[in-house]
C-alpha cells in the first residue's frame, strides 16, 4: 500500500511523521538528496537504516526480528513505481507537497494535513525568508511562491479520487490522541497509540514559531490589509476546512471526508 502524506509546507508533516514512526514504527520517505539515509539514522539510529538490494529502497529494523523497507529520498515517483507500491503487501508512506495526480491505483490512499491559511502562510513565509528568498507576505498570500496557493492546493487534494483522511493540524494540537487514533486505524493499526507532545517539544527546540506559545501567534505576525487579502483569497476553501477568518468555526464537515470516523 502507498500512503500520500499531502499538504502545504508548514501544515503539521512533521508531527504527522513523528506520530507515525513513534507509534506503529513505520518511517515514510521525506525530502532530501537523492539516497541520503543520514537524517533518518541520526532520527533513528535503532533501526540500522542501509540500503536494500532492490535499487532505489532502503531496509530497516524497527525491532528484533522484523525488517520494512523504505524508498529512499529523492526517488521519482513514476506511474510504474506507484503502481508497484499500491499492489505491495508492505506498508509505504511519501511526503509530498505535490498536486494531486488526476488517477490513482488501488491500494493508494493519502492522508491530507491542512492548517489555518493564515498560519501555515506565515510559518511558510518565514521559511522562506530564512532561506533568503526576498519575498514578501502578501506574495505568499496571493500564491506567488514556489509552492503555490494554499487554497488551489488543498482544493486539488481534497477532490482528488483518491481514499483519504482529512486532518486539521488545530484538531491535533486540541487533542494529539484522537487524531492519532483516526490515523492508527486508517493505516490498519489495531495498537492503540500514545502521543508524543510534538507541539511542546517545538515549542522547546524553536520558540520563534510560536512567539505566544500557541497555535494562533499567526494573527499578530499579519496586518490588518494582509489580513483582509488572506480571507480575500481563501475564504471559500477555509470554510470549507471548518475554518474562521481568525481560527476554527466548527467541526470537517462529513461532505469533504471520505474516510470518516467510526
Amino acid at each position: 500500500m502507498l500512503i500520500h502524506l499531502a499538504s502545504y509546507p508548514r501544515c503539521g508533516h512533521s508531527w504527522i511523521r513523528t506520530l507515525i514512526t513513534k507509534n506503529w514504527k513505520v518511517v515514510p520517505t521525506h525530502d532530501g538528496p537523492v539516497g541520503d539515509l543520514e537524517p533518518y539514522r541520526a532520527a533513528y539510529p535503532e533501526f540500522n537504516f542501509r540500503l536494500s538490494s532492490e535499487s532505489g529502497f532502503a531496509i530497516y529494523t524497527p525491532g528484533p526480528g522484523e525488517t520494512r523497507s523504505m524508498l529512499l529520498p529523492g526517488i521519482p515517483l513514476t506511474l510504474a513505481l506507484r503502481k508497484q507500491l499500491a499492489e505491495s503487501q508492505e506498508l509505504f508512506l511519501i511526503k509530498t507537497h505535490k498536486l494531486p495526480e488526476n488517477q490513482y491505483f488501488v491500494g493508494e490512499r493519502s492522508i491530507q494535513i491542512v492548517r489555518h491559511p493564515g498560519a501555515a502562510i506565515v510559518s511558510y513565509h518565514r521559511l522562506l525568508r530564512e532561506q533568503k528568498k526576498e519575498i514578501c507576505l502578501e506574495q505568499v498570500i496571493q500564491g506567488n511562491a514556489s509552492a503555490g496557493s494554499w487554497s488551489a492546493y488543498h482544493k486539488a487534494w481534497m477532490i482528488a479520487p483518491i481514499e483519504k483522511l482529512i486532518l486539521r493540524y488545530e484538531d491535533l494540537h486540541l487533542n494529539e490522541l484522537k487524531e492519532a487514533t483516526k490515523i492508527g486505524r486508517f493505516l490498519g493499526f489495531s495498537a492503540p497509540p500514545t502521543i508524543v507532545n510534538f507541539l511542546a517539544q517545538e515549542k522547546t527546540r524553536n520558540a520563534e514559531r510560536y512567539p505566544d506559545g500557541t497555535a494562533h501567534g499567526w494573527l499578530k505576525q499579519m496586518a490588518k490589509d494582509e489580513h483582509k487579502s488572506l480571507w480575500k483569497h481563501h475564504s471559500v476553501i477555509a470554510q470549507r476546512f471548518g475554518y474562521g477568518p481568525k481560527g476554527i468555526l466548527s467541526s470537517l464537515p462529513d461532505s469533504i471526508l471520505w474516510i470518516k470516523e467510526e
